[in-house]
């Protein structure tokens, strides 16, 4: 079984390739744990991934699971897997 890696508190910015170009996100940890996750750049389409609606979709399944290994939303691959690349690339950053 894999060590569980503690995150250093802080915010940390991290960026991917989603549908049409760079998703950008800030990832706050607070207690070695995510706390937040807010979008700073979202260029992808509205109608396949809303970033108030599916980002938000996202964003909790990432908070609650303490991790990126989530689903990502059915119909918008590419931007689902951009989002959770951004995160990662954020956390990255925290270990």
């Amino acid at each position: 079984m894999a060590e569980k890696v503690l995150l250093k508190d802080g915010t940390y910015s991290g960026e991917a390739m989603g549908n049409n170009g760079t998703i950008a996100v800030e990832v706050t940890v607070e207690e070695g744990q995510i706390s937040d996750i807010v979008f700073s750049k979202f260029v992808d389409d509205k109608e396949c991934f809303d970033e108030d609606k599916e980002g938000k979709e996202m964003i909790n399944r990432v908070l609650e699971k303490g991790s990126t290994d989530v689903d990502g939303i059915s119909g918008a691959t590419y931007s689902s897997d951009g989002f959770l690349d951004a995160v990662d690339n954020a956390l990255d950053k925290a270990k």
